[in-house]
């Protein structure tokens, strides 16, 4: 029942997602696609490996590096003797038909004018220098500057190449969220007529990863596939085409293709395999008319016909829900293939009956063995507790603000937190930066711990051995005896801590009770502290006549006193008030 109700949800979430999704059918004419490199434009170079060049490296594990290329020296025209370079026109060294030209005029230091026909001895100089000097060196700057040109305009394309690729890497860093970097192979290119579409658009597509490595010596940007998703067939551009196409025949093509790439178990786009399933596609997405050609740069003429090209390209697209398509169908694909599937996620959204769903017990809340103990190591407020406790009552809590507002240090202080009380955390993100700002933020005695797997391609991978190789080194470098000592040593450490606390909080709640307690001094003092100290501001204009130096509230002796004064007073005022009206009666 529960398997069944699961299906449905992400069915339902699977055709969604395809009708969300607006077809591309130019790639080169969509604001959708970022940056587009065909692959056919990369040179041949020392600095390029490439899987489509013949001198790929097979031991590679990339689709494409390369190294920024070194620009080549240009040459520079030697000068001319010093007494001639006011009067030679520098650019004209460099005529090839003709001698150099010589000014009839120039400015000298102290601003005087200089005319030639009064200097017989620099045209005389100038002649000598051009024949004895000037020619041998045209001929062999003009020789080193033809070798250079060649250099130049290889540098320039590898350079070209190494440009954008740095674009794309800026890019995809930038807006990793938004965008996608895909490699795409199998371009079905074509427009029937005038009134129909151009389609220009890859069939096949696969998840690509894009790296930066920068030394003192060299700098490389490399692509290679990421294992997410595995190969992608996309006929969105032409599955709603009905006056050209049969939905039908691209439905059966599309499920062809993935068990020939099932059966071949391709998941390398540039695998030679790759070919025999670009080939029944053509065949079959429109029966008679379909094309394949094994090319790989894209054609300059559009064929008026079905035609599908090798044309492999590396592309920066905006995302869409074809990467939640994919996703959902290898939910359905797990779900089907399990025996039983929980997803205690989703048990509160398809109301399942508690007695369904673990018995009724919250088995997935965060139980923390001291509610008390808030195991923070970076500065938090009151909203990260409220976190805390709002995860120990609920499997689900959700989070959200703007950038900036501090989720990446919440989230880190809160996996702190959860392995401080013998949890385990998985933390997952959209994309590799997201990871890698929560990781910097966590303390460093908390890295070491990690186990990370920030992408999909080799450089992650390898990183993720660097993980557990460090981990198992702790292990086995560690004596349990002496940090079982160093535990019982900082448990003891923090209860005192709380005891000290539960003193001072006991102490102030009694300061604060005293404050609120009623007070009589005498008629005219009472109440509590606060309004005694009104009451006695508001008689201060009335007693500024009487001054005197005590003020040691805590000298009862003459406290004393002054109640015995008073007292003898009132009895006084008394004794009198009767003597008075006895002389009156008599």
């Amino acid at each position: 029942m529960k398997t069944k109700k699961y299906l449905q949800i992400f069915n339902y979430l699977l055709e969604f997602s395809k009708l969300r999704s607006k077809p591309v059918r130019d790639i080169e004419n969509s604001n959708n696609y970022l940056e587009i490199l065909w692959m056919s434009n990369i040179p041949i170079d020392e600095k390029i490996d490439c899987i489509i060049h013949d001198n790929y490296s097979n031991e590679s594990n990339y689709w494409l590096k390369i190294s920024k290329p070194i620009e080549p020296e240009k040459p520079i025209f030697p000068k001319p003797p010093k007494n001639l370079q006011n009067w030679i026109n520098e650019e004209s060294l460099l005529n090839r038909d003709d001698l150099p030209e010589l000014f009839e005029e120039i400015e000298s230091e102290e601003n005087e004018i200089l005319k030639l026909q009064d200097h017989p001895e620099i045209e005389e100089e100038f002649n000598k220098y051009c024949e004895e000097k000037w020619f041998a060196d045209s001929e062999l700057y003009w020789s080193k500057k033809q070798i250079y040109d060649v250099k130049f305009a290889a540098f320039d394309k590898v350079n070209s190449i190494y440009k954008k690729l740095f674009s794309i890497y800026n890019k995809s860093q930038q807006f990793g969220e938004e965008y996608e970097l895909i490699a795409g192979i199998g371009l079905l290119n074509f427009k029937e007529s005038d009134e129909t579409p151009l389609i220009c658009k890859h069939i096949i597509t696969a998840k690509a990863e894009i790296q930066f490595e920068f030394s003192k010596r060299d700098s490389s940007v490399i692509i290679s596939q990421s294992l997410e998703n595995g190969l992608q067939i996309e006929t969105d551009a032409i599955i709603d085409l009905f006056e050209q196409f049969d939905s039908n025949d691209i439905i059966e093509s599309e499920k062809s293709a993935k068990e020939l790439i099932k059966e071949k178990e391709l998941v390398n786009p540039f695998d030679v395999d790759i070919h025999e399933v670009l080939q029944l596609l053509a065949e079959r997405i429109k029966p008679g008319d379909g094309n394949y050609k094994e090319l790989k740069n894209k054609s300059k003429e559009i064929p008026n016909k079905e035609t599908i090209f090798f044309a492999p390209a590396i592309i920066l697209r905006k995302r869409d829900t074809r990467s939640f398509t994919s996703m959902y169908e290898k939910i359905i694909v797990d779900i089907e293939s399990s025996e039983k599937t929980e997803i205690p996620t989703l048990d509160d959204l398809i109301e399942l009956e508690k007695t369904e769903s673990s018995g009724g017990t919250q088995t997935d809340n965060i139980e923390l063995r001291d509610s008390d103990t808030i195991y923070f190591p970076n500065k938090f407020n009151d909203e990260q507790k409220t976190i805390i406790n709002k995860a120990r009552f609920n499997n689900k809590v959700l989070v959200q603000g703007p950038p900036g507002t501090g989720k990446s240090h919440t989230i880190s202080n809160l996996i702190c937190h959860l392995l401080a009380n013998g949890k385990k955390v998985l933390v997952t993100a959209y994309t590799k930066r997201a990871l890698e700002v929560l990781k910097d933020k966590l303390p460093d005695e908390f890295k070491k711990l990690t186990v990370n797997l920030l992408s999909g391609d080799s450089s992650s991978i390898q990183d993720l051995e660097a993980s557990v190789n460090t981990i198992n080194d702790e292990l086995s470098n560690t004596d349990i005896d002496v940090l079982q000592n160093e535990i019982e040593e900082l448990e003891s450490d923090l209860a005192d801590l709380k005891k000290r606390r539960a003193f001072d909080t006991n102490e102030l709640l009694k300061i604060k009770e005293k404050s609120s307690r009623r007070i009589d001094v005498n008629p005219a003092y009472q109440g509590n502290l606060t309004e005694i100290a009104k009451a006695l501001e508001v008689d201060k204009s009335n007693f500024d006549w009487y001054d005197d130096d005590f003020n040691d509230y805590t000298d009862n002796e003459i406290l004393e006193k002054l109640k015995t004064y008073i007292s003898l007073f009132q009895i006084f005022q008394r004794d009198c008030s009767i003597s008075i009206i006895n002389k009156i009666i008599k």
